[in-house]
């Protein structure tokens, strides 16, 4: 049930997006076939299944608690068993989560602003999906997505029915083991971030 409900809402928003905003994605680079942690800019409450219709896998979120507070939402994120995260914290249930998720073979996907920006400019990222990365060895897909913000800002739940959403998906980034984590991290934090902004100015 849990994935014929996620396809449900993925297919279901790929023909949509179709539709009525010319949705578009390119694939920069070879996707790794393993498990991947893919890390996307956050601009509206569409980001979500935007990246889902972009990819083929099966993709585990990790959502912020404040989206279960939203009713429509809150059944999908359980029916679908996305991972609750606490925002601006170091959730280490959330990331003991995902770790095992990885682990079992899934790929997760994260938006690491903590939140939507409120203008669509792209914002300093935090550090968990770096770290998890670093934890698991696996590597980060970074994904631009571009035209969410027009169609449904900050503070909406509407979308509007015209724009266009394209989506940008780059070259995987390894976490570095040679290296001493912490400064790993930031290191990878940048390189990420970097890819996104590159792409989503392309």
């Amino acid at each position: 049930m849990v994935i014929l409900i996620y396809y449900i809402v993925r297919n279901f928003s790929k023909i949509f997006f179709k539709l009525f905003y010319s949705f578009k994605v390119e694939i920069l680079s070879k996707i790794p076939e393993n498990s991947c942690i893919f890390v996307a800019n956050h601009q509206s409450l569409l980001d979500p299944p935007v990246v889902a219709a972009s990819l083929k896998r099966r993709l585990i979120f990790l959502a912020s608690t404040d989206l279960y507070k939203i009713p429509i939402i809150r059944f999908i994120l359980i029916k679908t068993n996305s991972i609750p995260i606490k925002k601006n914290t170091a959730d280490i249930e959330a990331i003991k989560t995902a770790l095992k998720k990885l682990k079992e073979g899934y790929s997760i996907a994260m938006f690491p602003e903590g939140g939507l920006s409120k203008d669509g400019e792209i914002k300093k990222a935090y550090e968990g999906a770096m770290y998890i990365s670093y934890k698991s060895s696996i590597p980060i897909v970074p994904i631009s997505i571009k035209g969410t913000h027009d169609i449904m800002p900050f503070g909406k739940f509407i979308p509007r029915l015209k724009g266009k959403i394209s989506v940008k998906i780059g070259q995987p980034i390894y976490p570095d083991s040679t290296i001493e984590i912490r400064k790993g991290i930031d290191i990878m934090r940048d390189k990420v971030m970097n890819s996104i902004k590159e792409m989503f100015e392309l």
